[in-house]
C-alpha cells in the first residue's frame, strides 16, 4: 500500500492543493447573515430594474406609421391581424450613424421586423411586456444593421386582431 502511494505522490500533493484553494472561499467580504436573511433578500430585489438609462440612449424610430402584418397560427384556420409601430433604443453616441444606417436599409429592417413578429407564436405575442418577441428583434435589427448597438425595442402602439 506504501508503494501505490508513494507512485502517487505529486498527484496527491496536486488534488490536496486543489482542494485547499476550492474550498477557501472568495475572501471575508461578505456578511453570511445578510446573504441568509429572506427579508434582505426581498429588500434588495428590484422587480424592475433599468433598462437603460435616459440622457445615455435615444429612441430611433423603424416604422414610418403603423404596420400591420397578417399571421395564421399553426393548425388553426383563424388568421390574427397584428398592428405595430417600433422604435429601437441606441447608445446616444451612436445616433447619426445608426439613423443614417436606418434610412438606407429601412426596407430590409422592416422585412426583419415583420418576419420575427410572424414566426412568433400565439403565447409569446400575447406576452403584455413582449419579452420573447423583442429578443427576437433586437437580434433580427442588430443583423441587419451588422452592429450590436441596439439595446431594447419599444412598441408605442402594439395590438392584436383575430378574425
Amino acid at each position: 500500500m506504501r508503494f501505490v502511494i508513494e507512485g502517487h505522490r505529486h498527484l496527491m500533493t496536486i488534488i490536496t492543493a486543489f482542494t485547499l484553494i476550492f474550498f477557501s472561499g472568495c475572501g471575508s467580504g461578505y456578511d453570511e447573515n445578510q446573504i441568509l436573511d429572506p427579508l434582505e433578500l426581498v429588500r434588495n430585489f428590484d422587480a424592475n430594474p433599468p433598462q437603460h438609462h435616459p440622457e445615455e440612449f435615444v429612441e430611433i424610430s423603424l416604422t414610418l406609421g403603423p404596420i400591420n402584418t397578417q399571421v395564421q397560427p399553426p393548425g388553426s384556420a383563424e388568421t390574427i391581424t397584428i398592428k405595430f409601430e417600433v422604435h429601437i433604443v441606441v447608445p446616444r453616441t451612436s445616433k447619426v450613424d445608426i439613423e443614417k444606417t436606418v434610412a438606407s436599409r429601412r426596407g430590409r429592417i422592416l422585412d426583419a421586423v415583420v418576419e420575427a413578429i410572424s414566426q412568433s407564436d400565439l403565447t409569446a405575442l400575447s406576452d403584455p411586456d413582449l419579452t420573447w418577441v423583442k429578443t427576437r428583434l433586437i437580434s433580427a435589427v442588430n443583423d441587419e444593421l451588422k452592429s450590436d448597438e441596439v439595446r431594447d425595442v419599444v412598441f408605442s402602439y402594439f395590438s392584436l386582431l383575430a378574425g
